[in-house]
This record gives structure tokens, sequence and C-alpha cells, in this order.
């Protein structure tokens, strides 16, 4: 049954006020609401509803049911763990629904638990925007990193890597036509060729931090263990990669995020926490798979403004891509925990 916005917004003091009030919400961009907290009845939706979700508000009057029905079914646990989570003064959830007419658009959502004079909550207001347009653009921007990152690091391994390993053999070649005349120099082309074995090393472990998850299910854990080892060797710290079961991402996507994720913040605790041990952890813990990065460091610098700096939006960022969610906490025994959990992926995922 259709309401009336006049019957169905919360009393105001004056009638002046509600219409303002209608106003104002008739005019913004995004979608406006207010319902009961558990979400049975919606007490006001604004028009900006049936641009967004291709339905009419009459609909969803009639059947509240239908705001949760347009979440994809991969979404619809974070949409429901959202707004189930009143404890906290606002919350934001972003997620993906599918209009009438088969449109797959993502949705931002703020919430804002309305209390009674006793402090109980009884109404949620909501806003609602469509951000679809943001988030083709931050993919867009994140593939062609990616790519210009594989480029590079295709160009370290099949081009610089194998000049590399050919003056090695020309090195080689000229120890030994010194050594055959008993000149000293011979020992001087050795150390030079030792260096270069080095110098290939490194490079081809630059190689693969670059781009290194391929298509194999299997190769973030394969990746993510040579970053552990890459960190030992580079920064002479202590650094593990823990799993006590196999986790197969099938997704490369998913899997490149992820261990973006893990090399960020292993270089973090290093370089801003001075972390001499970190752990490296991949789980799956009731349909949830968890990537921990755990360390012994003292966190960033006295008055460093930890959580607004390019890597850890870069981390959220990336964790939001995936359709997870990243944390940063201080642990009480001393040293960071960054945690991105995100929902086990579908084979219809992708």
């Amino acid at each position: 049954m259709s309401q009336s916005t006049a019957t169905t917004i919360p009393d105001h003091p004056t009638v002046e006020i509600k219409e303002h009030f209608v106003q104002l919400a008739d005019a913004i961009h995004e979608v406006f609401w207010i319902s009961q907290v558990d979400f049975f009845r919606f007490l006001y939706v604004s028009p900006a509803y049936e641009r967004i979700w291709g339905a009419s508000r009459e609909s969803l009057y009639e059947n509240p049911a239908a705001i949760i029905e347009s979440v994809l079914p991969e979404d619809r646990m974070r949409w429901v763990v959202g707004v189930a989570d009143q404890a906290h003064p606002q919350t934001e959830i972003e997620y993906r629904i599918r209009r009438p007419d088969g449109q797959v658009r993502w949705i931002r959502t703020r919430l804002f638990p309305i209390p009674d004079k006793s402090g109980e909550v009884l109404r949620v207001a909501g806003v609602s925007e469509d951000i679809t347009d943001r988030k083709v653009a931050e993919k867009e921007i994140l593939e062609v990193s990616g790519r210009e990152r594989r480029r590079m690091g295709e160009e370290i391994h099949d081009g610089i890597c194998q000049q590399l390993t050919g003056i090695v053999y020309m090195l080689k070649t000229l120890e030994k036509k010194l050594s055959d005349h008993g000149l000293t120099e011979a020992h001087d082309a050795a150390h030079m060729g030792r260096l270069m074995r080095q110098t290939i090393d490194q490079a081809r472990r630059l190689a693969r931090g670059l781009y290194p998850v391929q298509l194999e299910a299997n190769a973030l854990m394969s990746a993510l263990g040579e970053l552990a080892l890459s960190m030992r060797q580079l920064y002479n710290v202590r650094c593990t990669f823990e799993s006590s079961s196999p986790i197969l991402i099938e997704d490369p996507d998913v899997a490149t995020h992820l261990y973006r994720i893990a090399q960020e913040a292993t270089t973090n605790a290093v370089t801003h926490g001075r972390a001499s041990r970190i752990i490296i952890s991949l789980t799956e813990e009731a349909g949830v798979i968890y990537l921990r990065i755990r360390d012994n460091g003292h966190g960033p610098p006295h008055g460093h403004k930890y959580g607004r700096g390019m890597g850890l939006r870069i981390m959220d960022y990336r964790a939001r891509m995936i359709g997870g969610k990243l944390t940063v906490q201080k642990e009480s025994a001393g040293g960071m925990l960054v945690t991105c959990g995100f929902p086990v992926p579908s084979r219809h995922d992708h």
C-alpha cells in the first residue's frame, strides 16, 4: 500500500518543518530513508530510490524485504551484519544490488540509528548512493597499475636478468683466461661474477615482487611464502608465512590484492614499526578467509597519522575491491595486527 510522505515522516514541531524536510529529501541525488530498526517497515523513502534501484517506492513500502532481496547473494551477509550493528552511532556498508532490469550497481549506505528519549533505538535513518562509476574507475586504476607492474616484472626477469646472466658467463670465461695466464686479476673476475649472481638473485626477487601471483589457485600461498623469504633476506628480520590448511584463491585479481596488502603491511612493519618479527598467516574460518600480518614492532612513530597514510588507504581500498574489510589494531602485548577478512568466493563470483 502506498503511503504519503506527510504521514510517514516522524513527528516534527511544525508542518512547515515537515515541508522543508520533504523538499530537501526530494532534491538530493542520494536515497534518504527512515525505517523501523527491524526493517519490517519503511516510514519514508525519497524519490531517488526509483532512479537508483529502478523500482517504485510504493513497491518498497508494500514489501520492505525487497531491499535485502535486491542485494546480490554474495554481499547479503555483509548487508545483514551491517544493518544489525546498532552499537555504533554510524555504520557504512558497500554492497551490490541487482535492479529489475538486470543491471548490477554498487551502493554505499550510511546508517544513523535514531534513539528515543530513553536511548532505545527504534528507528534507523539511511543515506544510500550509487558508487558504481567510482568502483569502475578504481578497478581500472588498479588494473592499469597491475598491468604496468607485470610489464616491469617481465622486463626485469626476461630482459635484464637474461642480460646479466650473459655477463656472468663472460666473466667466467674471462676468469679462466686470466687464470690460464697466471694473472692475479682472475680473482677479481671471480669476485665480480659472484657479485653479478647476487644482483641477478635480487633482480629476480624484485621481478616476483612486481607480479608474484600467477593463475594457479595455490599461487597466493606460494607468493606469500616467497614474500616472507624476501623480507628475511632484504631486511634481516624473522618473517614467516603460516597456514594450517591449503587456501585456494582461483581469482588472480583477488589473490593479487591480498598479496599487495601483505606486502604493504610487512614493509610498514619494518620501516615504520622497526619490527624484528613478522608473521603472515592465511586461514579460513566459518566461511571467511582471513589474511593477517602480525608484528612485534612499536607501530608508527610518535605523532604519525597512522590510518591516514597513502599505504593504508590503498590497503583498505584493495580490501573493499574484493568485498572484504581491513582492520588495523595495536596488540596488547605490543606490535600491530593488520587483518583483511572477506567471504570465501563462490564459483559464480567471477
